[in-house]
């Protein structure tokens, strides 16, 4: 599925993990999709180990005590493959992806999460594996755990269509294309990572955001960077569940046979 020759996807593994074994990831990863390099020790503390790399653009944590990893890379389409590439050679199991958008919708204010169900593929990227016509979809069972997990916490988190661009510069377009459709938001990276993941058998979905709002105009970095804080300290939760469930689920198997 990835068709560079092998001597460049092991170079990013290996630049990205300091030249240790991509196992140390563990089978659940969080990436931070385009940004929140300083974010995961902030939030995270002592639960977290980072892991020293060659590259400016892509930042490694391990979970201290569960095989979980966080990794807070540059945005855009490129950096999602050199992710799924990390994924792959770790035989991750669950992606739990976090990043941010812009509201194409009034009633979505800044602050809010969009937990992205389906994402429309203007990415560009995608079309470089499978023909556009295959969906890019989240985990179905995933995106709605995911969903209600934040709102019990009391975030303000929506279910909702998505649309990915490789564009920052065109978001006034699409906001008149889809004005009266209901994709709830914009964003550089979701289609890529969903349509790559579900060809690699890598139950993934991603929680988003809302940074700025094309519909009413605006943004605030206090409101962005509090609300990000809180999905990632949730996120984080979750993937701990998740890997405590997986643990559980190994051991009943093993006790079975």
């Amino acid at each position: 599925m990835l068709d560079s020759p092998r001597y460049w996807v092991e170079n990013w593994v290996r630049s990205s993990l300091g030249g240790r074994d991509p196992s140390v990831l563990g089978k659940v990863i969080v990436p931070l999709l385009g940004g929140g390099f300083q974010r995961v020790e902030k939030v995270l503390g002592r639960d977290v180990e980072k892991l020293d790399n060659t590259l400016h653009t892509i930042r490694v944590w391990r979970h201290r005590r569960l095989p979980v990893s966080f990794v807070a890379l540059a945005g855009g389409p490129h950096y999602v493959e050199v992710l799924l590439a990390l994924a792959c050679a770790a035989r991750a199991e669950y992606i739990l992806g976090l990043g941010w958008c812009g509201a194409l919708k009034e009633q979505l204010g800044l602050g809010s999460v969009v937990v992205a169900y389906a994402a429309v593929r203007g990415d560009g990227a995608s079309e470089n594996y499978v023909n556009p016509r295959f969906p890019a979809v989240a985990d179905p069972v995933l995106a709605v755990e995911l969903h209600n997990f934040l709102r019990r916490r009391g975030l303000e988190a929506t279910l909702g269509l998505v649309y990915t661009t490789s564009s920052h510069m065109t978001e006034n377009k699409l906001l008149r294309e889809w004005a009266d459709k209901p994709i709830l938001c914009v964003e550089c990276e979701t289609a890529t990572l969903y349509t790559i993941a579900s060809l690699l058998g890598i139950r993934t979905v991603v929680a988003l955001v809302v940074s700025d709002s094309l519909a009413i105009g605006g943004l605030s970095k206090k409101t962005t960077d509090s609300a990000t804080d809180s999905v990632l300290r949730y996120i984080a939760e979750f993937a701990a569940m998740l890997s405590r469930s997986m643990s559980q689920s190994h051991k009943d198997i093993f006790n079975t046979t």
